[in-house]
C-alpha cells in the first residue's frame, strides 16, 4: 500500500508541476501575443515612413514571427494546464518497464502462446502466421496463411489457423510444415479452439456454422449450427461443451458430441467477439460490441455479472488460471482486468 500511496503521490506532484508549468507559458504566450498585436495595430495605424520602409518591413515581419511564436506556447501551456501532462493524454504507468518486446510490427489479429510460454505466434492482418521466440524476439517459423485466428495443441506441436480463404490449417511448430488444410466453410474462419485433450478443433465462422475436426486425420466430425456469424468460440475444461458466441447477441451451449443446444444464455446488446470458460468450467465470460463482459454461470445459464467500463466493443476475453479474474481487450486501445471470483 505504501508503495501505491508513493506512485499516487507522485503522479500528483508531477501534475500540480506540468499545471504551474503550463501556467506560466500560457501567460508567457499570451503577453507576446498582445505585445506583437499592439505594436501592428499602431504600425498599421499610424502609416508608413517612406524613408523606413526597409527596417518596417523588417520589423513588421519580425513580429509577426512573434506572434506566431507565441500561439505555440499559449497552446502548450493550457494543454499542459488542462491534462497536468507533457502530451494531453494520460501518462504510461511505468511504460518503460512494462513493455518486454514488440512483436509483428505489421500488427496481429490474433495472438496465441505456446503451454511452455517459450513463444508467442501472432497471425499477421491479411498475412502469415509468425513463430517467436520471447526470450530473444527472435521470429522462428514463418508459416502461410491469411490469417484470422490461431490456437496451439495442448502438447505444443502443432498451430491450428483460421484464414480468410474459408480453410482451417494445421501446422507442425518446429518445421512449420503444413499437415492439414481443412476444408469446408464457404466464408471466412474467425475463430478456432482445440479441445483440452488436443484431439479435436473446433473452428466458427461467417457462414454461420461451427466446424469440428480431427486433427491427427484431418478429417471432418461434424458441423453443428452457429446461430448467425460466429465471432468467438470456447470449449469446456471437461471438452464435452463447445459455446458459440454470435451476432445474434446470443451465447450457446452446445454438446460436443451431438450438438445439441444445452443453454441459450441472453443479455448482451450487440454481437459477440470473445469468449472464456473458468477453469473450473462453471462460468462463462463474454466479450460484445456492446462494450460489456459478462459472466456467467454456466450450470444454469444465469448472468451473474455486467463489467462496464470499455468505451468500444470488447473483442477479446482471457481467463486466469486460478479462474479469480479476467482479462478483456477493446478496440478502445486499453486491457481490464476483473475479479470475477465474487
Amino acid at each position: 500500500m505504501a508503495m501505491m500511496s508513493g506512485r499516487r503521490a507522485r503522479k500528483a506532484t508531477s501534475a500540480v508541476a506540468w499545471s504551474l508549468a503550463g501556467i506560466v507559458l500560457t501567460f508567457l504566450g499570451l503577453a507576446v501575443i498582445g505585445y506583437c498585436s499592439l505594436y501592428l495595430v499602431r504600425h498599421f495605424t499610424s502609416g508608413w515612413n517612406p524613408e523606413g520602409t526597409d527596417f518596417a518591413n523588417t520589423t513588421t515581419s519580425l513580429l509577426l514571427a512573434l506572434f506566431v511564436l507565441g500561439v505555440g506556447p499559449t497552446a502548450f501551456g493550457l494543454n499542459m494546464v488542462a491534462s497536468g501532462t507533457r502530451t494531453g493524454q494520460p501518462p504510461p504507468v511505468e511504460a518503460s518497464t512494462r513493455l518486454l518486446r514488440t512483436l509483428a510490427p505489421g500488427g496481429s489479429y490474433s495472438v496465441a502462446v505456446t503451454p511452455d510460454g517459450a513463444c508467442a505466434l501472432g497471425g499477421e492482418v491479411n498475412g502469415p502466421t509468425t513463430v517467436w521466440d520471447l526470450a530473444t524476439g527472435r521470429p522462428l517459423q514463418t508459416l502461410d496463411g491469411n490469417t484470422m485466428a490461431v490456437a496451439v495443441t495442448p502438447d505444443g506441436q502443432s498451430l491450428v489457423s483460421g484464414s480468410r480463404d474459408t480453410t482451417v490449417r494445421v501446422s507442425d511448430l518446429t518445421s512449420g510444415r503444413l499437415l492439414h488444410t481443412l476444408a469446408g466453410h464457404k466464408k471466412p474462419v474467425r475463430t478456432v479452439v482445440v479441445t483440452p485433450d488436443g484431439r479435436w478443433a473446433v473452428s466458427g465462422s461467417e457462414d454461420w456454422t461451427l466446424r469440428v475436426w480431427d486433427l491427427a486425420s484431418g478429417a471432418a466430425v461434424s458441423t453443428l449450427p452457429g446461430n448467425r456469424f460466429v465471432g468467438g468460440v470456447a470449449v469446456s475444461p471437461d471438452g464435452c461443451l463447445v459455446l458459440s458466441g454470435c451476432t445474434d447477441r446470443t451465447v450457446r451451449v452446445l454438446e460436443l458430441a451431438s450438438g445439441a443446444t444445452v443453454q441459450t444464455l441472453k443479455g448482451h446488446a450487440g454481437p459477440i467477439w470473445a469468449l472464456a470458460v473458468t477453469p473450473d468450467g462453471q462460468r462463462v465470460v463474454s466479450g460484445s460490441s456492446d462494450k460489456t463482459v459478462r459472466v456467467w454461470d454456466l450450470p444454469s445459464g444465469r448472468l451473474l455479472h455486467t463489467l462496464e467500463g470499455h468505451l468500444t466493443a470488447v473483442q477479446a476475453v482471457a481467463v486466469t488460471p486460478d479462474g479469480r479474474f479476467a482479462v478483456s481487450g477493446s478496440s478502445d486501445g486499453t486491457l481490464r482486468v476483473w475479479n470475477i471470483a465474487d
